[in-house]
Parts: structure tokens; C-alpha cells; sequence
């Protein structure tokens, strides 16, 4: 979301002080008829939306879950203080009655929220749900993947319940993404309060389990747990949460959603998820290659398959990296040498991406050397470092790491010790094809790489590692997709910082190189600067440090397309269909 734009009139607001008590009737949001392309009156209630999911869910903890995607795509749908307008990604109040009053100094926000807001439980959310949310959320025990956003630096930003429906929230000093912090869903006090008042981490960390029941799992957005099978090939079910509609309602002022749920039929690994759709038992269907267009536009001209097909919407929001792994203290040899940016360099140099995007692709996509997205353009210098194919350049590299020998079967070798790595990523027909092009290219230059495939949530639990295999991760190197970051600042603090969640190639929790250090650094300092000019000078700094160091070495950009099923109603308009809102769930949708 871009900056909130708030008039001076609006800043010198003052709340009212009195003190609410007891539920109120709700206040509504009214979803614009603009966000929908259905037709005025045309949109019917009932039915389930049939989907997938990659892999089963691990739990329906929304503090200790890291699964991805994972529940809470679903969960949290239509839990936001803030949303952005389709049209033209600006934030709109959604939970919050109205834009925030912000302090002179720029360091405190001042949120109004909705009377009459309800978990599915029918108990009313407060301000202080948020407060308990935030509280677990940056409980560094949970382990929770937000922890980094509720922090500037070292130092938290803190929330405060002024009454029930007023939020006080505190930054360390002015946040240029304080819409980025706030943009997390309320769970509910009553259950994941109590319950750290009791037992603490421990007592939060055992609720919402993987085979949590109907009725437990209790959400603020627009669908609530119906159905938990989370054995492959079993299937998930996530209900209507009826109090939603309380104050949610469509332009002609009914109730939202329309559909009475969604299906999620949990894949086995490795399966691939097209033929569900060209089948009838899924409705929606993303695809990044020109042969998964070319099956589904085939299906649809031969009669087979009744869809709308939007072949080439835009560029992916996601970013593909490979990345090694510098904690590897029971091979010192390996470690050392993933820890050298000249072999990390060769290896980028030994990656023919354009040849994945012909091959692979179908020219849906191009070859990159951004670590972050393509819609970012601010951020991404017009002499940011690359280190494209060119087996000469790698091979340069190679030599002066002193691996100028080649062994009996043609790999090369320094003291003995080949040239080598393991890439562990996921179990896919799709990711082999990128796999057999690294593996082809490397065995040319001489170094030898192998492919070890895994499930999807198994990859990130051995990226993360535990505390007693920090220091010696199981693995060289991963190949992952990774969820674009949001526009107002890309660089996010779980992956700059030294002990941030997704700073998969050092895990130890601290910075290991003068350049780790300056980079986390300057990540903190344009998360802190309100100008934009200046913020944008910070990151193309920060990218070029990045890209010189190929921490993350990128792949490619992803171009994506959207089909779903005829008997699909209310998607959003196709000018609307970017990235950052390319899925077709939403709260418009409805089944003909």
C-alpha cells in the first residue's frame, strides 16, 4: 500500500474520550460495486468455492505457524485494519472506522475501530485483541514469522487499549511503513489471552493444532474453520463466519460473503495441481508457463473445460532465489566456501535463466538479477550488479578460489575436495525442470550439484533449523519461492536482519560479515525515513550491497496468468488483477 495521505484537518482531529462499554450495532463497510464484475443484482448466495492447498497444515496457530502458504490466507481474509483499494492500491479503513490521527512528532497512530466487530464466536473484537495479538506476535518464545514487524531495529513498537475501540500505537520514531505493521489480523483474548496469563508461551503454542475441530478455531475474517483433514489428499473446509455480515454488506447493502465457504483439497507432494482444474474439482487456477496456458486455453476451445482465461495479467509478486547455507560447522571446508561471495558469484554466473524461461516458462517470465520484484522499479538502480550466464566469467572465479584441477570424472577440485553442492527444494515436476538446467550447466563448468526434493513445509522447517542445529543446518543450498514484500518498503527486516526469520543463508542470529551488518543497517534506516526521495536512495543502496554479495541469488521474474471456472461470479475486474490482488477469493465472489 502506498503511503497514507492524511490532510492536516484530518491530523488535528481529536478523539472523544468517554469510555464504551458493551457491544454495539455494527458499523458498515460497504464493499464498491466497482471491486466485482458482476452486474448489479446478479450475484446468488450458497455453494463452496473448490480450491487446493500445496501442502497440509501444520497447525491453526497463527503464532507458531510458519507453513506457506498456509491457513490464514483463508483465515484472515477481511481481518485488516486497513485494506488497499484495488483501483489504485490506496489504504481504506476496513476494522478501523476511519484513517489514523497521527501525532506532530510522526511516532504515534491513533486508531478508531468499528463498534460492533465480532470473532465467529459472536464475542466482540476490541482494541484489546489487537493488544494481545501484538503482545504474542513479538513474544520472541513463540517463535511467531511477524515478530520482526512490531520491531524498529532492537527497539518494539508498542500497543496500547485507551477503550475498547481505540488503538494507541507507538513507533521507536516516525515509520515510514507503519501501514506495513499494521496490516495483521485480531485473535481473540479471550482464548489466546487467557491462556498466556496462564501458562504462558508454552500454553499459547499448544492451542489450534493440526487436527483442530469446528468450533475451536475462532476467527475475525470472513471465514472461520469448518472441516480439518489435513492428511494429503484430504480436504480442509473453511465456513462462513455469519458474523461478518454483520458489517460487511455488498453496495446494495446484503450481507457478505455470498459463498457459504471454501474447499481446500490438500495435495499430495510433488502432485500437480492443473489437472484438478481442467477436471471440474477446482474453480480457480494461477499458472506462470505457457504450456500450462496453452492446456487450459486447448481445454476450453475443445469443449472440455468451461472457463475465463486471463493469459498474461502481470508480473509475479514473488521472488525465486537460491541461497546456500553458511552454517555448516561439520563441513568447514563447505563453509568456508559458501561463505566466499567469489563461489556464490560463479555459481549465479553458471545459472542460464533465460534458457528456464524459454524451456520452462514458455516466455512467460525473464530473466532477473533483482532481489526483489519487478513492480518496485524505484527500488531496483539502473546499475545494479548482475551476474548473468557466462561460464568464462564463472570459471575466472573458480580458479581464483584455487579450484584449477579437475578429478577422473571431470569435476573440480582444491585439495582434494570437489566443487559441489546439494540444492534441497520442493518435490515438483516443475522445480526438477529448473533443477536439470542448473545440474546441466554446472557439470559443464565442472562443478557438480544434485537435487534433493522435499515437501513444501518440510523445506522451511529445515531452513529454519532448531536451536541445537543452528551452527550445522542439514543442507548447501535451497531453491525457494518467496512471497513478494510489501511496495512501501521491499526490504523487509525478517530477511536484512541478522536474526530475522527469512535470513535463510545465516540463521546463527547474528551478522557473520561487515556487509551483513551494513545492510541490516540500512534496512533499518529506510523502514525509519519518511521521505520518500530519500528512502528511495537508501534502498537502491542497500539492493546494490545485496546484489553484490548475492546473499540471494535471484532467477528469474514470473509472469502470471488467471482462469477460473464459468460457474464462478464476482471476480475482480481484470485492470484490477495485479499482483499484489491476483487472487480471485474474495468476498464479492459468488457461484452462478
Amino acid at each position: 500500500m502506498k503511503h497514507l495521505k492524511l490532510t492536516a484537518a484530518i491530523s488535528a482531529l481529536l478523539l472523544s474520550s468517554c469510555t464504551m462499554l458493551g457491544p454495539r450495532n455494527a458499523q458498515a463497510f460497504v464493499w464498491p460495486a466497482a471491486w466485482s464484475t458482476a452486474q448489479p443484482g446478479e450475484a446468488k448466495y450458497g455453494g463452496m468455492l473448490n480450491a487446493y492447498g500445496f501442502t497440509s497444515f501444520s497447525s491453526y496457530n497463527p503464532f507458531t505457524n510458519t507453513d506457506n502458504p498456509g491457513p490464514f490466507m483463508y483465515l484472515e481474509t477481511g481481518a485488516n485494519l486497513f485494506m488497499p483499494d484495488p483501483r489504485d492500491n490506496q489504504p481504506v479503513p476496513h476494522m478501523a472506522a476511519a484513517q489514523p490521527i497521527i501525532s506532530e512528532d510522526g511516532k504515534v497512530y491513533t486508531i478508531k475501530l468499528r463498534e460492533g466487530l465480532k470473532f465467529s464466536d459472536g464475542t466482540e473484537i476490541t482494541a484489546r485483541d489487537f493488544v494481545t495479538t501484538w503482545k504474542l506476535h513479538a513474544d520472541k518464545e513463540l517463535k511467531s514469522p511477524l515478530r520482526s514487524r512490531f520491531f524498529m531495529g532492537e527497539q518494539p513498537v508498542t500497543f496500547e487499549a485507551l477503550d475498547p475501540y481505540t488503538l494507541r500505537v507507538t513507533f521507536p520514531s516516525p515509520p515510514a511503513t507503519a501501514l506495513n505493521t499494521l496490516a495483521f489480523a485480531p485473535w481473540p483474548d479471550h482464548i489466546f489471552g487467557a491462556a498466556y496469563q496462564k501458562g504462558g508461551a508454552k500454553a499459547v503454542a499448544e492451542l489450534w493444532g493440526p487436527q483442530a475441530k469446528a468450533g475451536e478455531v475462532v476467527s475475525a475474517g470472513m471465514l472461520t474453520l469448518g472441516q480439518a483433514d489435513n492428511r494429503p489428499e484430504g480436504t480442509v473446509t473453511f465456513v462462513k463466519n455469519r458474523y461478518w455480515g454483520e458489517w460487511n454488506k455488498d453496495s446494495q447493502g446484503r450481507s457478505l460473503p455470498y459463498l457459504d465457504g471454501l474447499s481446500v483439497y490438500m495435495l499430495k507432494a510433488s502432485q500437480p495441481t492443473l489437472p484438478r482444474f481442467l477436471a471440474g474439482q477446482a474453480d480457480l487456477a494461477g499458472f506462470t508457463s505457457a504450456a500450462d496456458a496453452r492446456t487450459i486455453n486447448d481445454a476450453v476451445k475443445a469443449g472440455t473445460l468451461k472457463a475465463n482465461v486471463l493469459n498474461n495479467v502481470g508480473k509475479l509478486n514473488v521472488g525465486t532465489y537460491l541461497v546456500f547455507n553458511w552454517n555448516k560447522a561439520d563441513d568447514p571446508f563447505k563453509q568456508a566456501l559458501y561463505r566466499d561471495v567469489r563461489f556464490r558469484r560463479a555459481v549465479s554466473h553458471l545459472i542460464n535463466r533465460q534458457k528456464m524461461v524459454d524451456e520452462i516458462l514458455g516466455g512467460m517470465g525473464e530473466p532477473t538479477g533483482s532481489i526483489i520484484p519487478a513492480q518496485h522499479t524505484a527500488y531496483i538502480p539502473a546499475d545494479l550488479p548482475t551476474y548473468g550466464y557466462d561460464p568464462a566469467a564463472a570459471a575466472k572465479l573458480l580458479a581464483d578460489l584455487g579450484f584449477t584441477q579437475k578429478d577422473a570424472e571431470g569435476y573440480l577440485v582444491k585439495d582434494g575436495k570437489r566443487a559441489e553442492f546439494e540444492i534441497l527444494s520442493y518435490a515438483s515436476d516443475y522445480t526438477k525442470k529448473h533443477m536439470d538446467i542448473i545440474i546441466e550447466d554446472a557439470r559443464a563448468a565442472g562443478v557438480k550439484v544434485t537435487y534433493r526434493p522435499i515437501d513444501g513445509r518440510e523445506l522451511f522447517k529445515v531452513l529454519d533449523a532448531t536451536p541445537d542445529t543452528l551452527e550445522k543446518r542439514p543442507f548447501d543450498a535451497a531453491f525457494y519461492n518467496a512471497s513478494g514484500p510489501p511496495s512501501l518498503w521491499p526490504f523487509t527486516a525478517s530477511s536484512a536482519r541478522c536474526d530475522g526469520v527469512d535470513h535463510q543463508f545465516n540463521r546463527t542470529g547474528k551478522c557473520l560479515t561487515d556487509e551483513e551488518t551494513k545492510i541490516a543497517a540500512l534496512a533499518m534506516e529506510g523502514e525509519r525515513e519518511p521521505d520518500l526521495q530519500k528512502r528511495t536512495v537508501i534502498g537502491q543502496e542497500l539492493h546494490r550491497l545485496l546484489a553484490e554479495q548475492q546473499y540471494f541469488i535471484p532467477i528469474v521474474a514470473y509472469t502470471f496468468g488467471v482462469a477460473y471456472n464459468e460457474r464462478i461470479g464476482g471476480v475482480l475486474p481484470p485492470q484490477y488483477l495485479t499482483a499484489p490482488t491476483r487472487s480471485t477469493l474474495y468476498p464479492l465472489t459468488f457461484i452462478r
